[in-house]
């Protein structure tokens, strides 16, 4: 490296330390490129009116809420975009230009954003501060497994509150911009399909390049962990990992010791078994494909041997409510830190808000693996019937009469602390917005619906008021229910005028094949220190799924419309995902808290604290579709060339991933005539042509079987063909 002549006069140490660190500087910035990415945002017209209270509402799907207590409840929409290999978060930034809006005609009041209640503050909630009303276009940075995703958020409108005005988005342009660091960005990763996956779904730019790189031949794994107390005691496991094998997952089992199945997790209880749980998952979920985790084990986060994690979300918040919560969460998000702050609280809010501390390593939403869990509370015959309902639940056939019980729809919804919260507006945002706009087969049955008749309008009509146990005990037996969603009360063992743990072991003996799938907005129904919580109760009875919180669940106040990530809010997308997008339980509730944003430790706690009791893999529907049999092959002998084509129709009843043709000749060998495999031929068309002009074969023998997606093989189509003599 040449230096210029006038630096060579420097003689003092000091200044010559000083030249030192200008050319180290220099050399190690020439290491730097640049990446940006720019969005043009295309105006699309949303639909405002106004409610009965003179608010506005905003008719959108894909719009959120975000905001602290007291600002304006302003729709904003989110784009996510992939990141480079090497980039340095702190010299990323983001601009925008041309930000033009347009009022709206009239007058407009906006609701502003208020302190959530929790299902057992019995006290509504006021405005305590004043909106700063500025709404502009920000990022967090997130990891989804191992890749990087920025996640910008941008307001649709501006609102003047003085003037009571509205202005509507019309243009803007975003620009996104990292160095990046060359030397981190020439390493070659190993591809994660799992996770490359889910990014083409979410994110902008998702390139041609990282189209190429995706692989559906990756075989994902399903890891079922516990202590091998229980999990070697288990008659059923043996079944159970025989079905997820033949669901196409690569099955792992993991318990406290290296033996049987590999090496374990470590043991110990508490959070001691917690770490080294998360840690084996860490270190183990992206080499192995881990899609699926299904944890049996005691929840207590204290005394269990495979526990739920104490997470802290509403630490130091002082207010008489709960500020922590027994999270299985803390195993989804497994790519970076839950304590960043290092105080010794794990998963508060702030440890979230990982811009807060200028890095992008603290905790977020975007999950890493899908969670479920069996409680096991010393009774190894009660995990063993919750394994053999889940095998019956998951072979059973995908007809008519399975259909119709299972697309069965309950929705109980209180009315609370006379009018403080009406469930009703749930269950027909559910009713109106997910079941009847379900237009693609298969089309969902009108939900049965009870509501309370306090502040019920004239133009809502429930199938039966009010929401009491007679009532829902009644409409239940009358007929089994796939789907059940309730809104009320809860705590640990009941769900206030909804069912007692009585009420459940009623319906059992009625029902006792045609186990629900059920969502509690309530509090505290999966307690995981009691081992008579309402959850567990459901789960080993009459229920397949149960989704619930661990301690108090947040709501607001009048809650009409559900974009916020309130309970409400979570049961209306999940229930989305579960119909719309035909998810699995697991995989709806993980989407569901990804695609929220969290601005309070009240929505955070809900995020964190909503856990899945039951195998996370299981669909609402039977998913088992055994491919049709292939009726018959068109073959083509062309005499010239030598060379014959075999050709079928398509199957249709299943969705087919693939066909496997084999193909055996009629040789003679030591004198012999025998049949001899060709190698197994995978077919992604429906035609294959073999050539014959160097073969000494009499005849052909072929055999050819349709695969489904889900892992499924048909009866194979056999047939045999002689050469012409």
């Amino acid at each position: 490296m040449r230096v210029s002549k006038g630096l060579y006069i420097l003689r003092l140490n000091k200044m010559k330390k000083m030249l030192l660190s200008i050319l180290i500087i220099h050399v190690y910035s020439t290491a730097y490129a640049d990446w940006q990415y720019t969005y043009h945002f295309t105006y699309k017209p949303i639909e405002i009116k106004s409610d009965k209270n003179g608010f506005a509402t905003f008719i959108e799907n894909n719009i959120i809420y975000p905001g602290k207590i007291g600002d304006f409840k302003i729709p904003f929409r989110i784009i996510r975009l992939l990141l480079p290999e090497g980039f340095i978060k702190k010299s990323c930034r983001l601009s925008y230009e041309n930000m033009h809006y347009k009022q709206i005609d009239g007058k407009w009041n906006l609701r502003q954003h208020v302190k959530m209640i929790s299902g057992m503050l019995k006290k509504t909630n006021k405005i305590i501060q004043k909106s700063t009303g500025h709404y502009f276009p920000s990022y967090r940075i997130h990891f989804l497994r191992q890749y990087p995703i920025v996640e910008i958020i941008y307001p649709l409108f501006r609102f003047n509150e003085s003037e009571k005005k509205l202005y509507e988005l019309k243009e803007m342009t975003l620009t996104f911009h990292c160095k990046l660091d060359s030397q981190k960005t020439a390493k070659t990763k190993t591809v994660d399909q799992l996770g490359l996956k889910r990014v083409s779904r979410v994110v902008e730019n998702f390139s041609l390049n990282e189209k190429k790189l995706l692989n559906d031949s990756i075989k994902p794994a399903y890891v079922i962990i516990g202590h091998s107390a229980v999990i070697d005691y288990l008659k059923e496991l043996d079944r159970f990992i025989k079905l997820k094998k033949k669901r196409g997952y690569n099955v792992i089992v993991v318990t406290d010791k290296d033996g049987r199945y590999g090496s374990g997790y470590g043991g110990g209880k508490g959070d001691i078994a917690s770490e080294r749980i998360r840690k084996w998952l860490k270190n183990n979920y992206i080499k192995r494909s881990i899609k699926y985790v299904l944890i049996i084990g005691n929840p207590d986060p204290i005394n269990g041997y495979a526990p739920m994690k104490l997470l802290h979300p509403r630490k130091f918040v002082n207010d008489g409510e709960d500020e922590d919560g027994p999270s299985d969460y803390y195993y989804s998000e497994l790519s970076d830190e839950w304590d960043k702050n290092q105080n010794g609280y794990y998963g508060e809010f702030d440890d979230y808000r990982s811009d807060y501390y200028n890095n992008y390593s603290g905790i977020d939403n975007y999950y890493d693996v899908i969670v479920g869990r069996i409680p096991f509370y010393l009774n190894t015959t009660e995990v063993d019937k919750i394994l053999a309902r889940t095998i019956d639940y998951q072979n059973a056939r995908n007809n008519t009469q399975n259909q119709i019980w299972r697309k069965s729809t309950l929705l109980p919804m209180s009315t609370l602390e006379g009018g403080v919260s009406y469930g009703f507006y749930l269950g027909e945002e559910i009713d109106n917005k997910i079941i009847k706009t379900k237009t693609s087969p298969p089309l969902w049955p009108s939900p049965y619906k009870i509501y309370d008749s306090d502040g019920l309008p004239a133009s809502v009509h429930p199938n039966k008021t009010d929401c009491t146990y007679s009532n829902v005990r009644e409409a239940w037996a009358k007929k089994p229910y796939g789907l059940i969603i309730y809104f009320t009360h809860g705590d640990q063992d009941y769900a206030y005028n909804v069912f007692t743990i009585s009420d459940i072991e009623k319906i059992t003996k009625i029902h006792k094949a045609n186990p629900a799938m059920i969502f509690s907005c309530s509090c505290s129904t999966m307690y995981p220190e009691n081992r008579k919580n309402l959850g567990y109760t459901i789960l080993k009875n009459t229920g397949i799924v149960y989704i619930g919180s661990t301690r108090v669940s947040w709501y607001t106040k009048r809650e009409t419309e559900f974009y916020e990530p309130s309970i409400p809010g979570f049961a209306f997308k999940f229930t989305k995902m579960l119909i719309h997008e035909e998810m699995s339980a697991g995989e709806a509730l993980h989407e569901a808290k990804q695609n929220f944003y969290y601005s309070s430790p009240e929505t955070w706690m809900n995020c964190v604290t909503y856990n899945i009791y039951g195998d996370p893999e299981l669909k609402i529907l039977p998913t088992e579709c055994i491919p049709d049999t292939i009726k018959e092959i068109e073959l083509t002998y062309d005499n010239d060339n030598r060379e014959l084509r075999i050709s079928w129709e398509e199957v249709t009843n299943c969705n087919i991933k693939h066909y496997i043709l084999n193909i055996y000749k009629w040789v003679k060998e030591d004198n012999k005539w025998l049949w001899t495999p060709f190698p197994e031929e995978i077919l992604y068309k429906t035609s294959y042509e073999l050539s014959t002009i160097d073969s000494d074969a009499k005849a052909f023998k072929f055999e050819i079987l349709s695969y489904s997606a889900d892992g499924i093989l048909s009866k194979p189509f056999r047939s045999n063909w002689s050469l012409s003599p």
